[in-house]
């Protein structure tokens, strides 16, 4: 068999020598490279192109109040807005998921159950039919959660159960008012679940599962739906782009979040820590309207049966924009059920 071979190939020996000889080579020049780096080349930007991105599932119909697939979500995150979002980029820590303000310009929150949201100005939906590319208004969000809350097959709602009662102050002013104090509201106004729709749609086509009804006021506008084999958007001439947002750090969180203005408790109340009329920019008002949102004193207790609010005590230091104390959080002691007993 050997008879058979070239003499004047090279042997397997040959390549592996040559081979670990260029190794060595390269790791030199990489070393060399990489102690005297040379000068990056920035790319002139160009606009438009192409983006392609795989999915691996088809959507569930496009109502996003009809599904909980992530199939369906995913694709509508392109379409849709919400009043807040998740903030992402460079700079935001792993394993964080600090909140930013999206159609909403700005939020207070005069009690523990109150959130008022002023919305940004000029937002319009998609140039499309029936929307039209109209102005967004408050009666828009207001009809959207009424919708979410309402609509049979929501497998979403307990997301915003909590909330008892929306109401269209002006056109750039929506109110929330909760059943009781939840310490993640706005954190859950970011969810994926929560986007913002257009009534003319709904009363067009009857529900959003079809193409032609997914009308938003995002980046992007579906363009068209081949079921199972793509869909494609094209670029929402009038987005809005939120710039110039400022962050306010929440106490008892490693997470910042970004209001458009720095979170605070009504304008023009008193603040108790120091007797004058609170800002947007005071500390005070900062550490007093995030006590509902801080971990550390809302759960109160470790394990899987959570925590329960059951009232204020009049001797707490730290008091509401209203003027009464705190709830008081405390461990519910569990049923017995199976293997699983109290530990008290």
């Amino acid at each position: 068999m050997d008879m058979c071979r070239d003499s004047a190939a090279p042997t397997r020996r040959d390549l592996l020598k040559l081979g670990a000889t260029a190794v060595a080579a390269g790791g030199v020049i990489a070393v060399t490279n990489l102690a005297a780096p040379g000068p990056a080349v920035a790319q002139t930007p160009k606009r438009g192109g192409v983006l392609r991105l795989a999915h691996q599932l088809d959507p569930v119909g496009l109502d996003p109040h009809q599904t909980i697939s992530f199939a369906t979500l995913i694709p509508l995150s392109f379409i849709y807005s919400r009043l807040m979002k998740v903030k992402a980029g460079p700079l935001v820590k792993p394993g964080t998921y600090p909140v930013e303000t999206d159609l909403a310009e700005s939020w207070t929150q005069p009690s523990d159950t109150t959130y008022v949201f002023k919305l940004r100005k000029g937002v319009r939906w998609h140039p499309k039919p029936p929307a039209n590319g109209r102005e967004l208004t408050a009666e828009d969000v207001k009809y959207t959660y009424e919708r979410f809350l309402t609509i049979k097959g929501n497998g979403n709602k307990p997301v915003l159960e909590m909330v008892d009662r929306i109401e269209a102050v002006d056109r750039y002013t929506v109110k929330f008012s909760l059943s009781e104090p939840f310490a993640w509201f706005v954190d859950a106004l970011a969810a994926t679940s929560t986007w913002i729709i257009a009534r003319e749609a709904v009363e067009k086509f009857g529900d959003l599962k079809k193409a032609e009804a997914a009308i938003g006021t995002g980046p992007f506008m579906l363009e068209r739906h081949e079921p199972n084999v793509r869909m494609t958007f094209v670029r929402h001439p009038d987005y809005f782009v939120a710039a110039g947002c400022r962050e306010s750090t929440t106490s008892g969180r490693n997470t910042s979040r970004s209001s458009g203005a720095p979170i605070s408790t009504s304008p023009g109340r008193a603040s108790p820590a120091s007797g004058r009329r609170s800002t947007s920019g005071s500390r005070a008002a900062t550490r007093l309207s995030n006590w509902t949102r801080s971990p550390s004193r809302m759960f109160a207790c470790a394990g899987p049966w959570g925590a329960r609010a059951t009232g204020g005590s009049s001797s707490s230091r730290a008091r509401t924009p209203s003027g009464r104390a705190p709830p008081t959080w405390r461990c519910p002691r569990p049923r017995r059920s199976g293997p699983f007993r109290s530990a008290s």
